[in-house]
């Protein structure tokens, strides 16, 4: 649980500023009034705005991701450890309660990368 929290904290934060210029990008393909490349989406953004915001959530979400998995697999295996159906699942199971931690955290991650860059404004942020 430890070694998944810290991997999925590390994982999330390394991989942030790419996130942060999808979200960016994302926003600006719902956006008619504005239209702009990679190259000036990356100047005229914050790469790490919002950064906080995942950082408190990666990491009770993976812990409760491989606990929920490992509960699972102990409850719900029959003595079948082998089984194809049965790690399916055991992940769903996992991987539906963990986005329950961090679905609402994304959200908050999503609206601070996109706050002061104007696009927020046109989509409500």
């Amino acid at each position: 649980m430890i070694a998944g929290s810290i991997a999925g904290c590390v994982e999330h934060m390394a991989m942030f500023p790419v996130d942060t210029i999808k979200t960016q990008l994302q926003a600006l393909g719902s956006c008619p009034v504005k239209s702009i490349g990679i190259r000036s989406a990356f100047l005229s953004i914050g790469l790490y705005r919002g950064i906080a915001a995942m950082g408190l959530s990666a990491g009770p979400a993976h812990a409760v991701d491989f606990s929920i998995y490992e509960f699972c697999k102990k409850a719900l295996s029959g003595g079948n450890l082998n089984s194809h159906l049965a790690h399916a699942a055991w992940g769903v199971c996992a991987t539906v309660t963990s986005d329950a931690v961090f679905t609402p955290m994304d959200m908050v991650k999503q609206r601070l990368q996109l706050s002061g860059s104007g696009v927020g404004a046109y989509i409500g942020v």
